[in-house]
This record gives C-alpha cells, structure tokens and sequence, in this order.
C-alpha cells in the first residue's frame, strides 16, 4: 500500500496465532529493516487463542501495537488485556504499546516507521466496518493506513494490487501490462498478475 519509498504497509486478515506466525515470517523476509505489528482480536469469539496472538506477534515483530478490532459486546479494555498478557510472556526485545482506537493505532505505528521498514497491520483486511455493541460501523484500514501514510510526510501511495500467495505471503505486485507486440487480446487497463 506504501509509495516509491518509506514503509511497506500491509492490512491482512490474519487473526490466529498460525496466520501470525506465517505471515510476520513472510514479512521479515523481504523487509531491510524493522517490522511493527498492529493488531487486536475479535470479541465474542474464541478468546483460547488471544494469549498466543499475543505471544506470537511479539516474538515475530520489533515493536507490537495492540489495540481494538471488532470489540462486539465485549469489553475492549478486557480483550486488549489478554493479548497483553501473551505479548508480555514472550521473551523477546520487542516494544509493546497499547492503543485505543485504532485510529489513533496506525498513526503511532507510522510515526515510528523508517525508510526499509515495514507495518503489518493484521486483522481488518478487506473488510469495511467494526462491529461495535451490535452496529456496523463504517471503517477501513486500508483508508487509515493512507490518510496516515500522508499526514506523516510519506509520498502518496500509488495504486497497487495487494496480491496473497497461496502460502500467506503478502507481496506487492505490480501492475503490469502485456506488451503491444503480443497477440494478447485481453483489455489493456486488466491487471496481469503472476
């Protein structure tokens, strides 16, 4: 989602210790420099994993933002308190803030990124509101993550499709097109993707 140059940013749809695992690996593979993790966990839904979402985030990343996701009709204060609470068994040298909302998430998150560096914000992926004591409330993080990505300096990001692998590995690919010389007959604006 990020620009020509600053941070990568990478909205996914993880929300499991496995998809944590796999994905931060991922992430640090192509990344030069540090990796934040942004995240929170859905309420009402199995809470037997929140303890090693935050575990496993912590010892996957530098520094560890927690914050809300779709609270339901829990407590948020209570949901971030668990993953806390597995963030902060981890041995590991990562930072670990707390930061409600997620609004106020991203920003910190980017404020604190460096050229080379990398954001994995894990959760809201392509989904477009929060559920909040039973509404929808209209949100992307997609949106957030540019408005923040702007308002901190960084170059306007160009368009681009966030394209998963089938092993979980988010990439940025391109858009390219055929070359005129081809027989390819497809619509020229269609996005090849490999």
């Amino acid at each position: 989602m990020s620009g020509e140059s600053g941070p990568a940013v990478y909205v996914d749809f993880g929300h499991s210790p496995d998809a944590f695992e796999k994905t931060l690996a991922a992430v640090r593979r192509i990344t030069p420099g540090r990796v934040r993790m942004l995240f929170g966990a859905d309420g009402d839904r199995d809470t037997t994993k929140r303890f090693d979402m935050g575990r496993t985030a912590a010892l996957g990343s530098d520094i560890l933002i927690i914050t809300d996701h779709h609270p339901r009709h829990e407590n948020p204060d209570d949901i971030r308190a668990e993953l806390l609470t597995g963030a902060r068994a981890a041995v590991s040298a990562t930072e670990i803030l707390e930061i409600s909302p997620p609004e106020r998430a991203i920003v910190e998150a980017i404020s604190r990124v460096g050229d080379g560096d990398a954001i994995l914000w894990a959760g809201p992926g392509h989904q477009d509101y929060r559920d909040i004591r039973g509404a929808r409330v209209p949100y992307s993080a997609r949106e957030l993550a540019r408005r923040a990505l702007a308002a901190a300096g960084w170059a306007p990001p160009a368009p681009s499709w966030v394209v998963p692998s089938t092993r979980g590995i988010p990439r940025r690919t391109p858009i390219r097109r055929a070359p005129p010389e081809t027989s390819d007959t497809r619509d020229p604006a269609t996005p090849l993707v490999d």
